[in-house]
């Protein structure tokens, strides 16, 4: 199979779009998971990243908001949201739809809005946010139309990689970090 191009997105370009976010939206099964599903007798069973979970505070703590957003439906991720004080919408089907819902609630536009994804249903909300994020396992049309694309596969460490990557931008990081030390 043949791999698409990635849109390479020179540095200076990617850090001046990445200073402009202030939310991002994260899909579960893939991203924040390693997109494995354990199916048990009363519900599935995901694993999570401690480390994505810590970075999804420390991007609280620094005023980015964080929103979930996945096509399927579980217990799972409603606790896992509900221990990170994030917003979730499951079984969307849209996903575009439902970010534009909340973006409109929120006062927050599109473009200053980022999403990352790793499979075919995440091509329509990326194309059409301020920056669009795969993880390192997504899909190669992920790939292919993300401005970054993490070193870390989801469930691994990407959506901490990827908050890291925001708040670095927007010189808040460091801030933040001291903020976590005292």
């Amino acid at each position: 199979m043949r791999k698409p191009k990635r849109r390479e997105q020179s540095k200076g370009h990617l850090a001046a779009k990445l200073r402009r976010i202030k939310a991002i939206f994260f899909d579960v099964d893939g991203v924040l998971t390693d997109g494995r599903i354990y199916l048990g007798q009363t519900d599935d069973i995901k694993a999570y990243s401690t480390k994505d979970g810590f970075g999804i505070r420390v991007g609280q703590a620094a005023g980015l908001r964080v929103f979930l957003v996945t096509g399927r439906s579980s217990a799972s991720v409603r606790r896992r949201a509900g221990e990170l004080g994030v917003k979730v919408s499951q079984n969307v089907g849209d996903k575009l739809g439902c970010v534009r819902r909340i973006c409109s609630g929120a006062g927050l536009e599109l473009d200053r809005v980022a999403f990352a994804g790793d499979d075919l249903n995440d091509l329509k909300v990326l194309k059409a946010v301020g920056v669009a994020f795969a993880v390192a396992n997504a899909a190669d049309e992920v790939k292919a139309i993300a401005h970054y694309t993490t070193l870390r596969n989801g469930g691994d460490g990407a959506a901490r990689e990827i908050i890291e990557l925001i708040l670095r931008s927007q010189q808040k990081w460091d801030k933040t970090v001291k903020e976590f030390l005292a």
